[in-house]
């Protein structure tokens, strides 16, 4: 019976001592992380710390000792510990085969890390020369352009279009800042009567740059010299609709849907117009056509969001009517008058 005790506690301390210094390695390792990650693996330091004080304690409290022993826990391991001897072999060689594991496992693991790291390094360098040869050709093809459009500017230093076409070229590559010096100073050419195009783009620019206020005034000032520029009338009806301001929002897109159904209805009955006295069907829309229709269901789209904000339903709903029938996908439009709402 004592022996079957004995035994019993042996086990508890077995594995109170291995999980003990397991949670402690971890301990070790989870404190070097996150040294190195500046805190991402904080929080699990005192569950480790917990974890390791826990299993120690029941350790020495398992400890199974001769009862003529009288020795405190943690002499077990002493040589003077003659009579606990079994006990005291026992748990060396639990010490012995824990180290030797975690041994093996940090071995093969740095080993697996280290070959892992490596042939994903080697898979980064391979993908980013693979899109450097296919990136190449379209920036050797930017850089000619770009060289071209400095020279015909310096030859030509008061002509906006080519200023225009680097800021266009240098938009197109993601180079917001130097696209917008460019229609800045293409606008600037003539302070009188500035360019209407860069002054466009450059309110444009703003708002990729999140410039909320600057895009605004922006679109302002374009529309005090180009009251009927309809895309500054739904860009800035769209700035109004981040601000909250809805009923600014549709005073700006009922004026856009007001000139863009004119057009549209002109170059519609110009297109029939064609085909008035043919037997056929008139064929689809040219390109243009089909452009300026989906503009003007961008702009119903927009108008039935902003009268919906505004508890105009019955006019939202027939903007969102007219925007599906002019080619615009509407399936959105609670999510988006949602999101203008918050």
């Amino acid at each position: 019976m004592i022996r079957r005790e004995k035994a019993a506690l042996l086990r508890k301390a077995r594995t109170s001592l291995v999980f003990g210094m397991f949670s402690f390695v971890l301990l070790i390792f989870a404190w070097i992380i996150q040294v190195w990650t500046l805190g991402s693996y904080l929080i699990t330091l005192p569950v480790l710390a917990v974890a390791t004080i826990l299993s120690f304690f029941l350790f020495i409290k398992n400890a199974p000792l001769c009862s003529s022993c009288k020795k405190k826990p943690w002499t077990i391991l002493k040589k003077s510990a003659i009579c606990c001897f079994a006990e005291k072999v026992s748990l060396r060689k639990t010490i012995q085969r824990t180290l030797k594991t975690f041994g093996i496992i940090y071995i093969l693991g740095g080993l697996a890390t280290m070959y892992i790291t490596t042939i994903i390094h080697y898979g980064k360098i391979a993908k980013k020369y693979a899109e450097e040869s296919t990136r190449r050709p379209s920036y050797e093809k930017y850089l000619a352009e770009n060289k071209e459009l400095k020279k015909l500017i310096a030859e030509n230093p008061d002509d906006p279009q080519y200023r225009l076409k680097l800021g266009w070229l240098y938009y197109t590559v993601g180079k917001r800042k130097a696209a917008a010096q460019q229609y800045s100073k293409a606008k600037n050419l003539n302070i009188e009567n500035p360019n209407k195009d860069a002054m466009l783009m450059e309110a444009i620019i703003l708002g990729d740059m999140g410039q909320t206020m600057q895009e605004e005034n922006a679109y302002e000032k374009l529309l005090d010299l180009d009251p009927e520029n309809t895309e500054a009338l739904i860009n800035v009806g769209l700035v109004y609709l981040k601000s909250k301001l809805a009923d600014r929002a549709v005073v700006r897109l009922e004026k856009a849907n007001k000139l863009l159904l004119e057009k549209v209805t002109a170059e519609d009955n110009k297109f029939k117009q064609q085909y008035k006295n043919n037997e056929e069907k008139p064929p689809e829309d040219p390109k243009e056509l089909k452009a300026m229709k989906y503009h003007l269901a961008v702009s119903y789209y927009h108008l039935a969001v902003a009268t919906k904000l505004i508890q105009e339903k019955k006019t939202s709903k027939r903007c969102l009517k007219l925007s599906k029938k002019y080619g615009m996908d509407t399936k959105d439009f609670k999510t988006d008058v949602n999101r203008f709402k918050r």
